[in-house]
């Protein structure tokens, strides 16, 4: 009883949280001839220059208008609790739009959460999937995550093969952990 009223509770945050990122965008300054690039770089400043709140309003307006960078940051954005309060359902929801376009970071994010059960279920077999997307486009933590995976059997079949592969391809990338795994198996990467 206690968790599906804290699961609803958390719903209804998120939804708030929309609402006011909505709302929101009458006070922040959006030129007409902008588009969703120019109004997604707008967020990545506010959020350098320490404004998160502004930067999460940049990001979602972006965001709903299919940019696939800005779906990936406000998908982050939600998951830390970085400018909007934490929601790891919203994340999930933003990552799996961004990955759905082929954004490569966002596809490993959706994967971990597959992987850890952060805002899903835990799902092998998806966070494979995913993982296996952006180990493709040459993201190092996801080529790591998949090498474990195959190492450990889940969600795919055990494969000592792709398991070395996927782990010298990260280490190739500098990933630290997997140069360390490798060396103590002494695999020359």
């Amino acid at each position: 009883m206690c968790w599906i009223f804290r699961r609803h509770t958390r719903e209804q945050s998120a939804e708030r949280q929309i609402e006011q990122l909505k709302a929101s965008l009458a006070f922040v300054e959006l030129e007409p001839e902008w588009g969703a690039e120019q109004i997604f770089r707008r967020g990545a400043d506010s959020m350098a220059a320490g404004d998160s709140k502004s930067a999460a309003t940049y990001f979602y307006k972006a965001a709903t208008e299919g940019y696939a960078p800005a779906q990936h940051y406000i998908g982050w954005c939600f998951e830390v609790g970085r400018g909007v309060e934490s929601s790891q359902s919203e994340a999930v929801k933003w990552y799996r739009l961004a990955a759905e376009q082929g954004f490569a970071y966002a596809q490993c994010l959706l994967a971990i959460c597959y992987h850890k059960g952060r805002g899903v279920g835990k799902n092998y077999e998806l966070a494979a999937g995913w993982y296996a997307a952006a180990a493709m486009q040459g993201v190092a933590r996801a080529q790591y995550e998949l090498a474990g995976l195959y190492a450990e059997g889940k969600g795919v079949e055990t494969s000592v093969e792709e398991s070395v592969r996927w782990y010298i391809a990260a280490a190739r990338q500098g990933h630290k952990m997997s140069r360390e795994l490798l060396k103590s198996f002494k695999v020359e990467y």
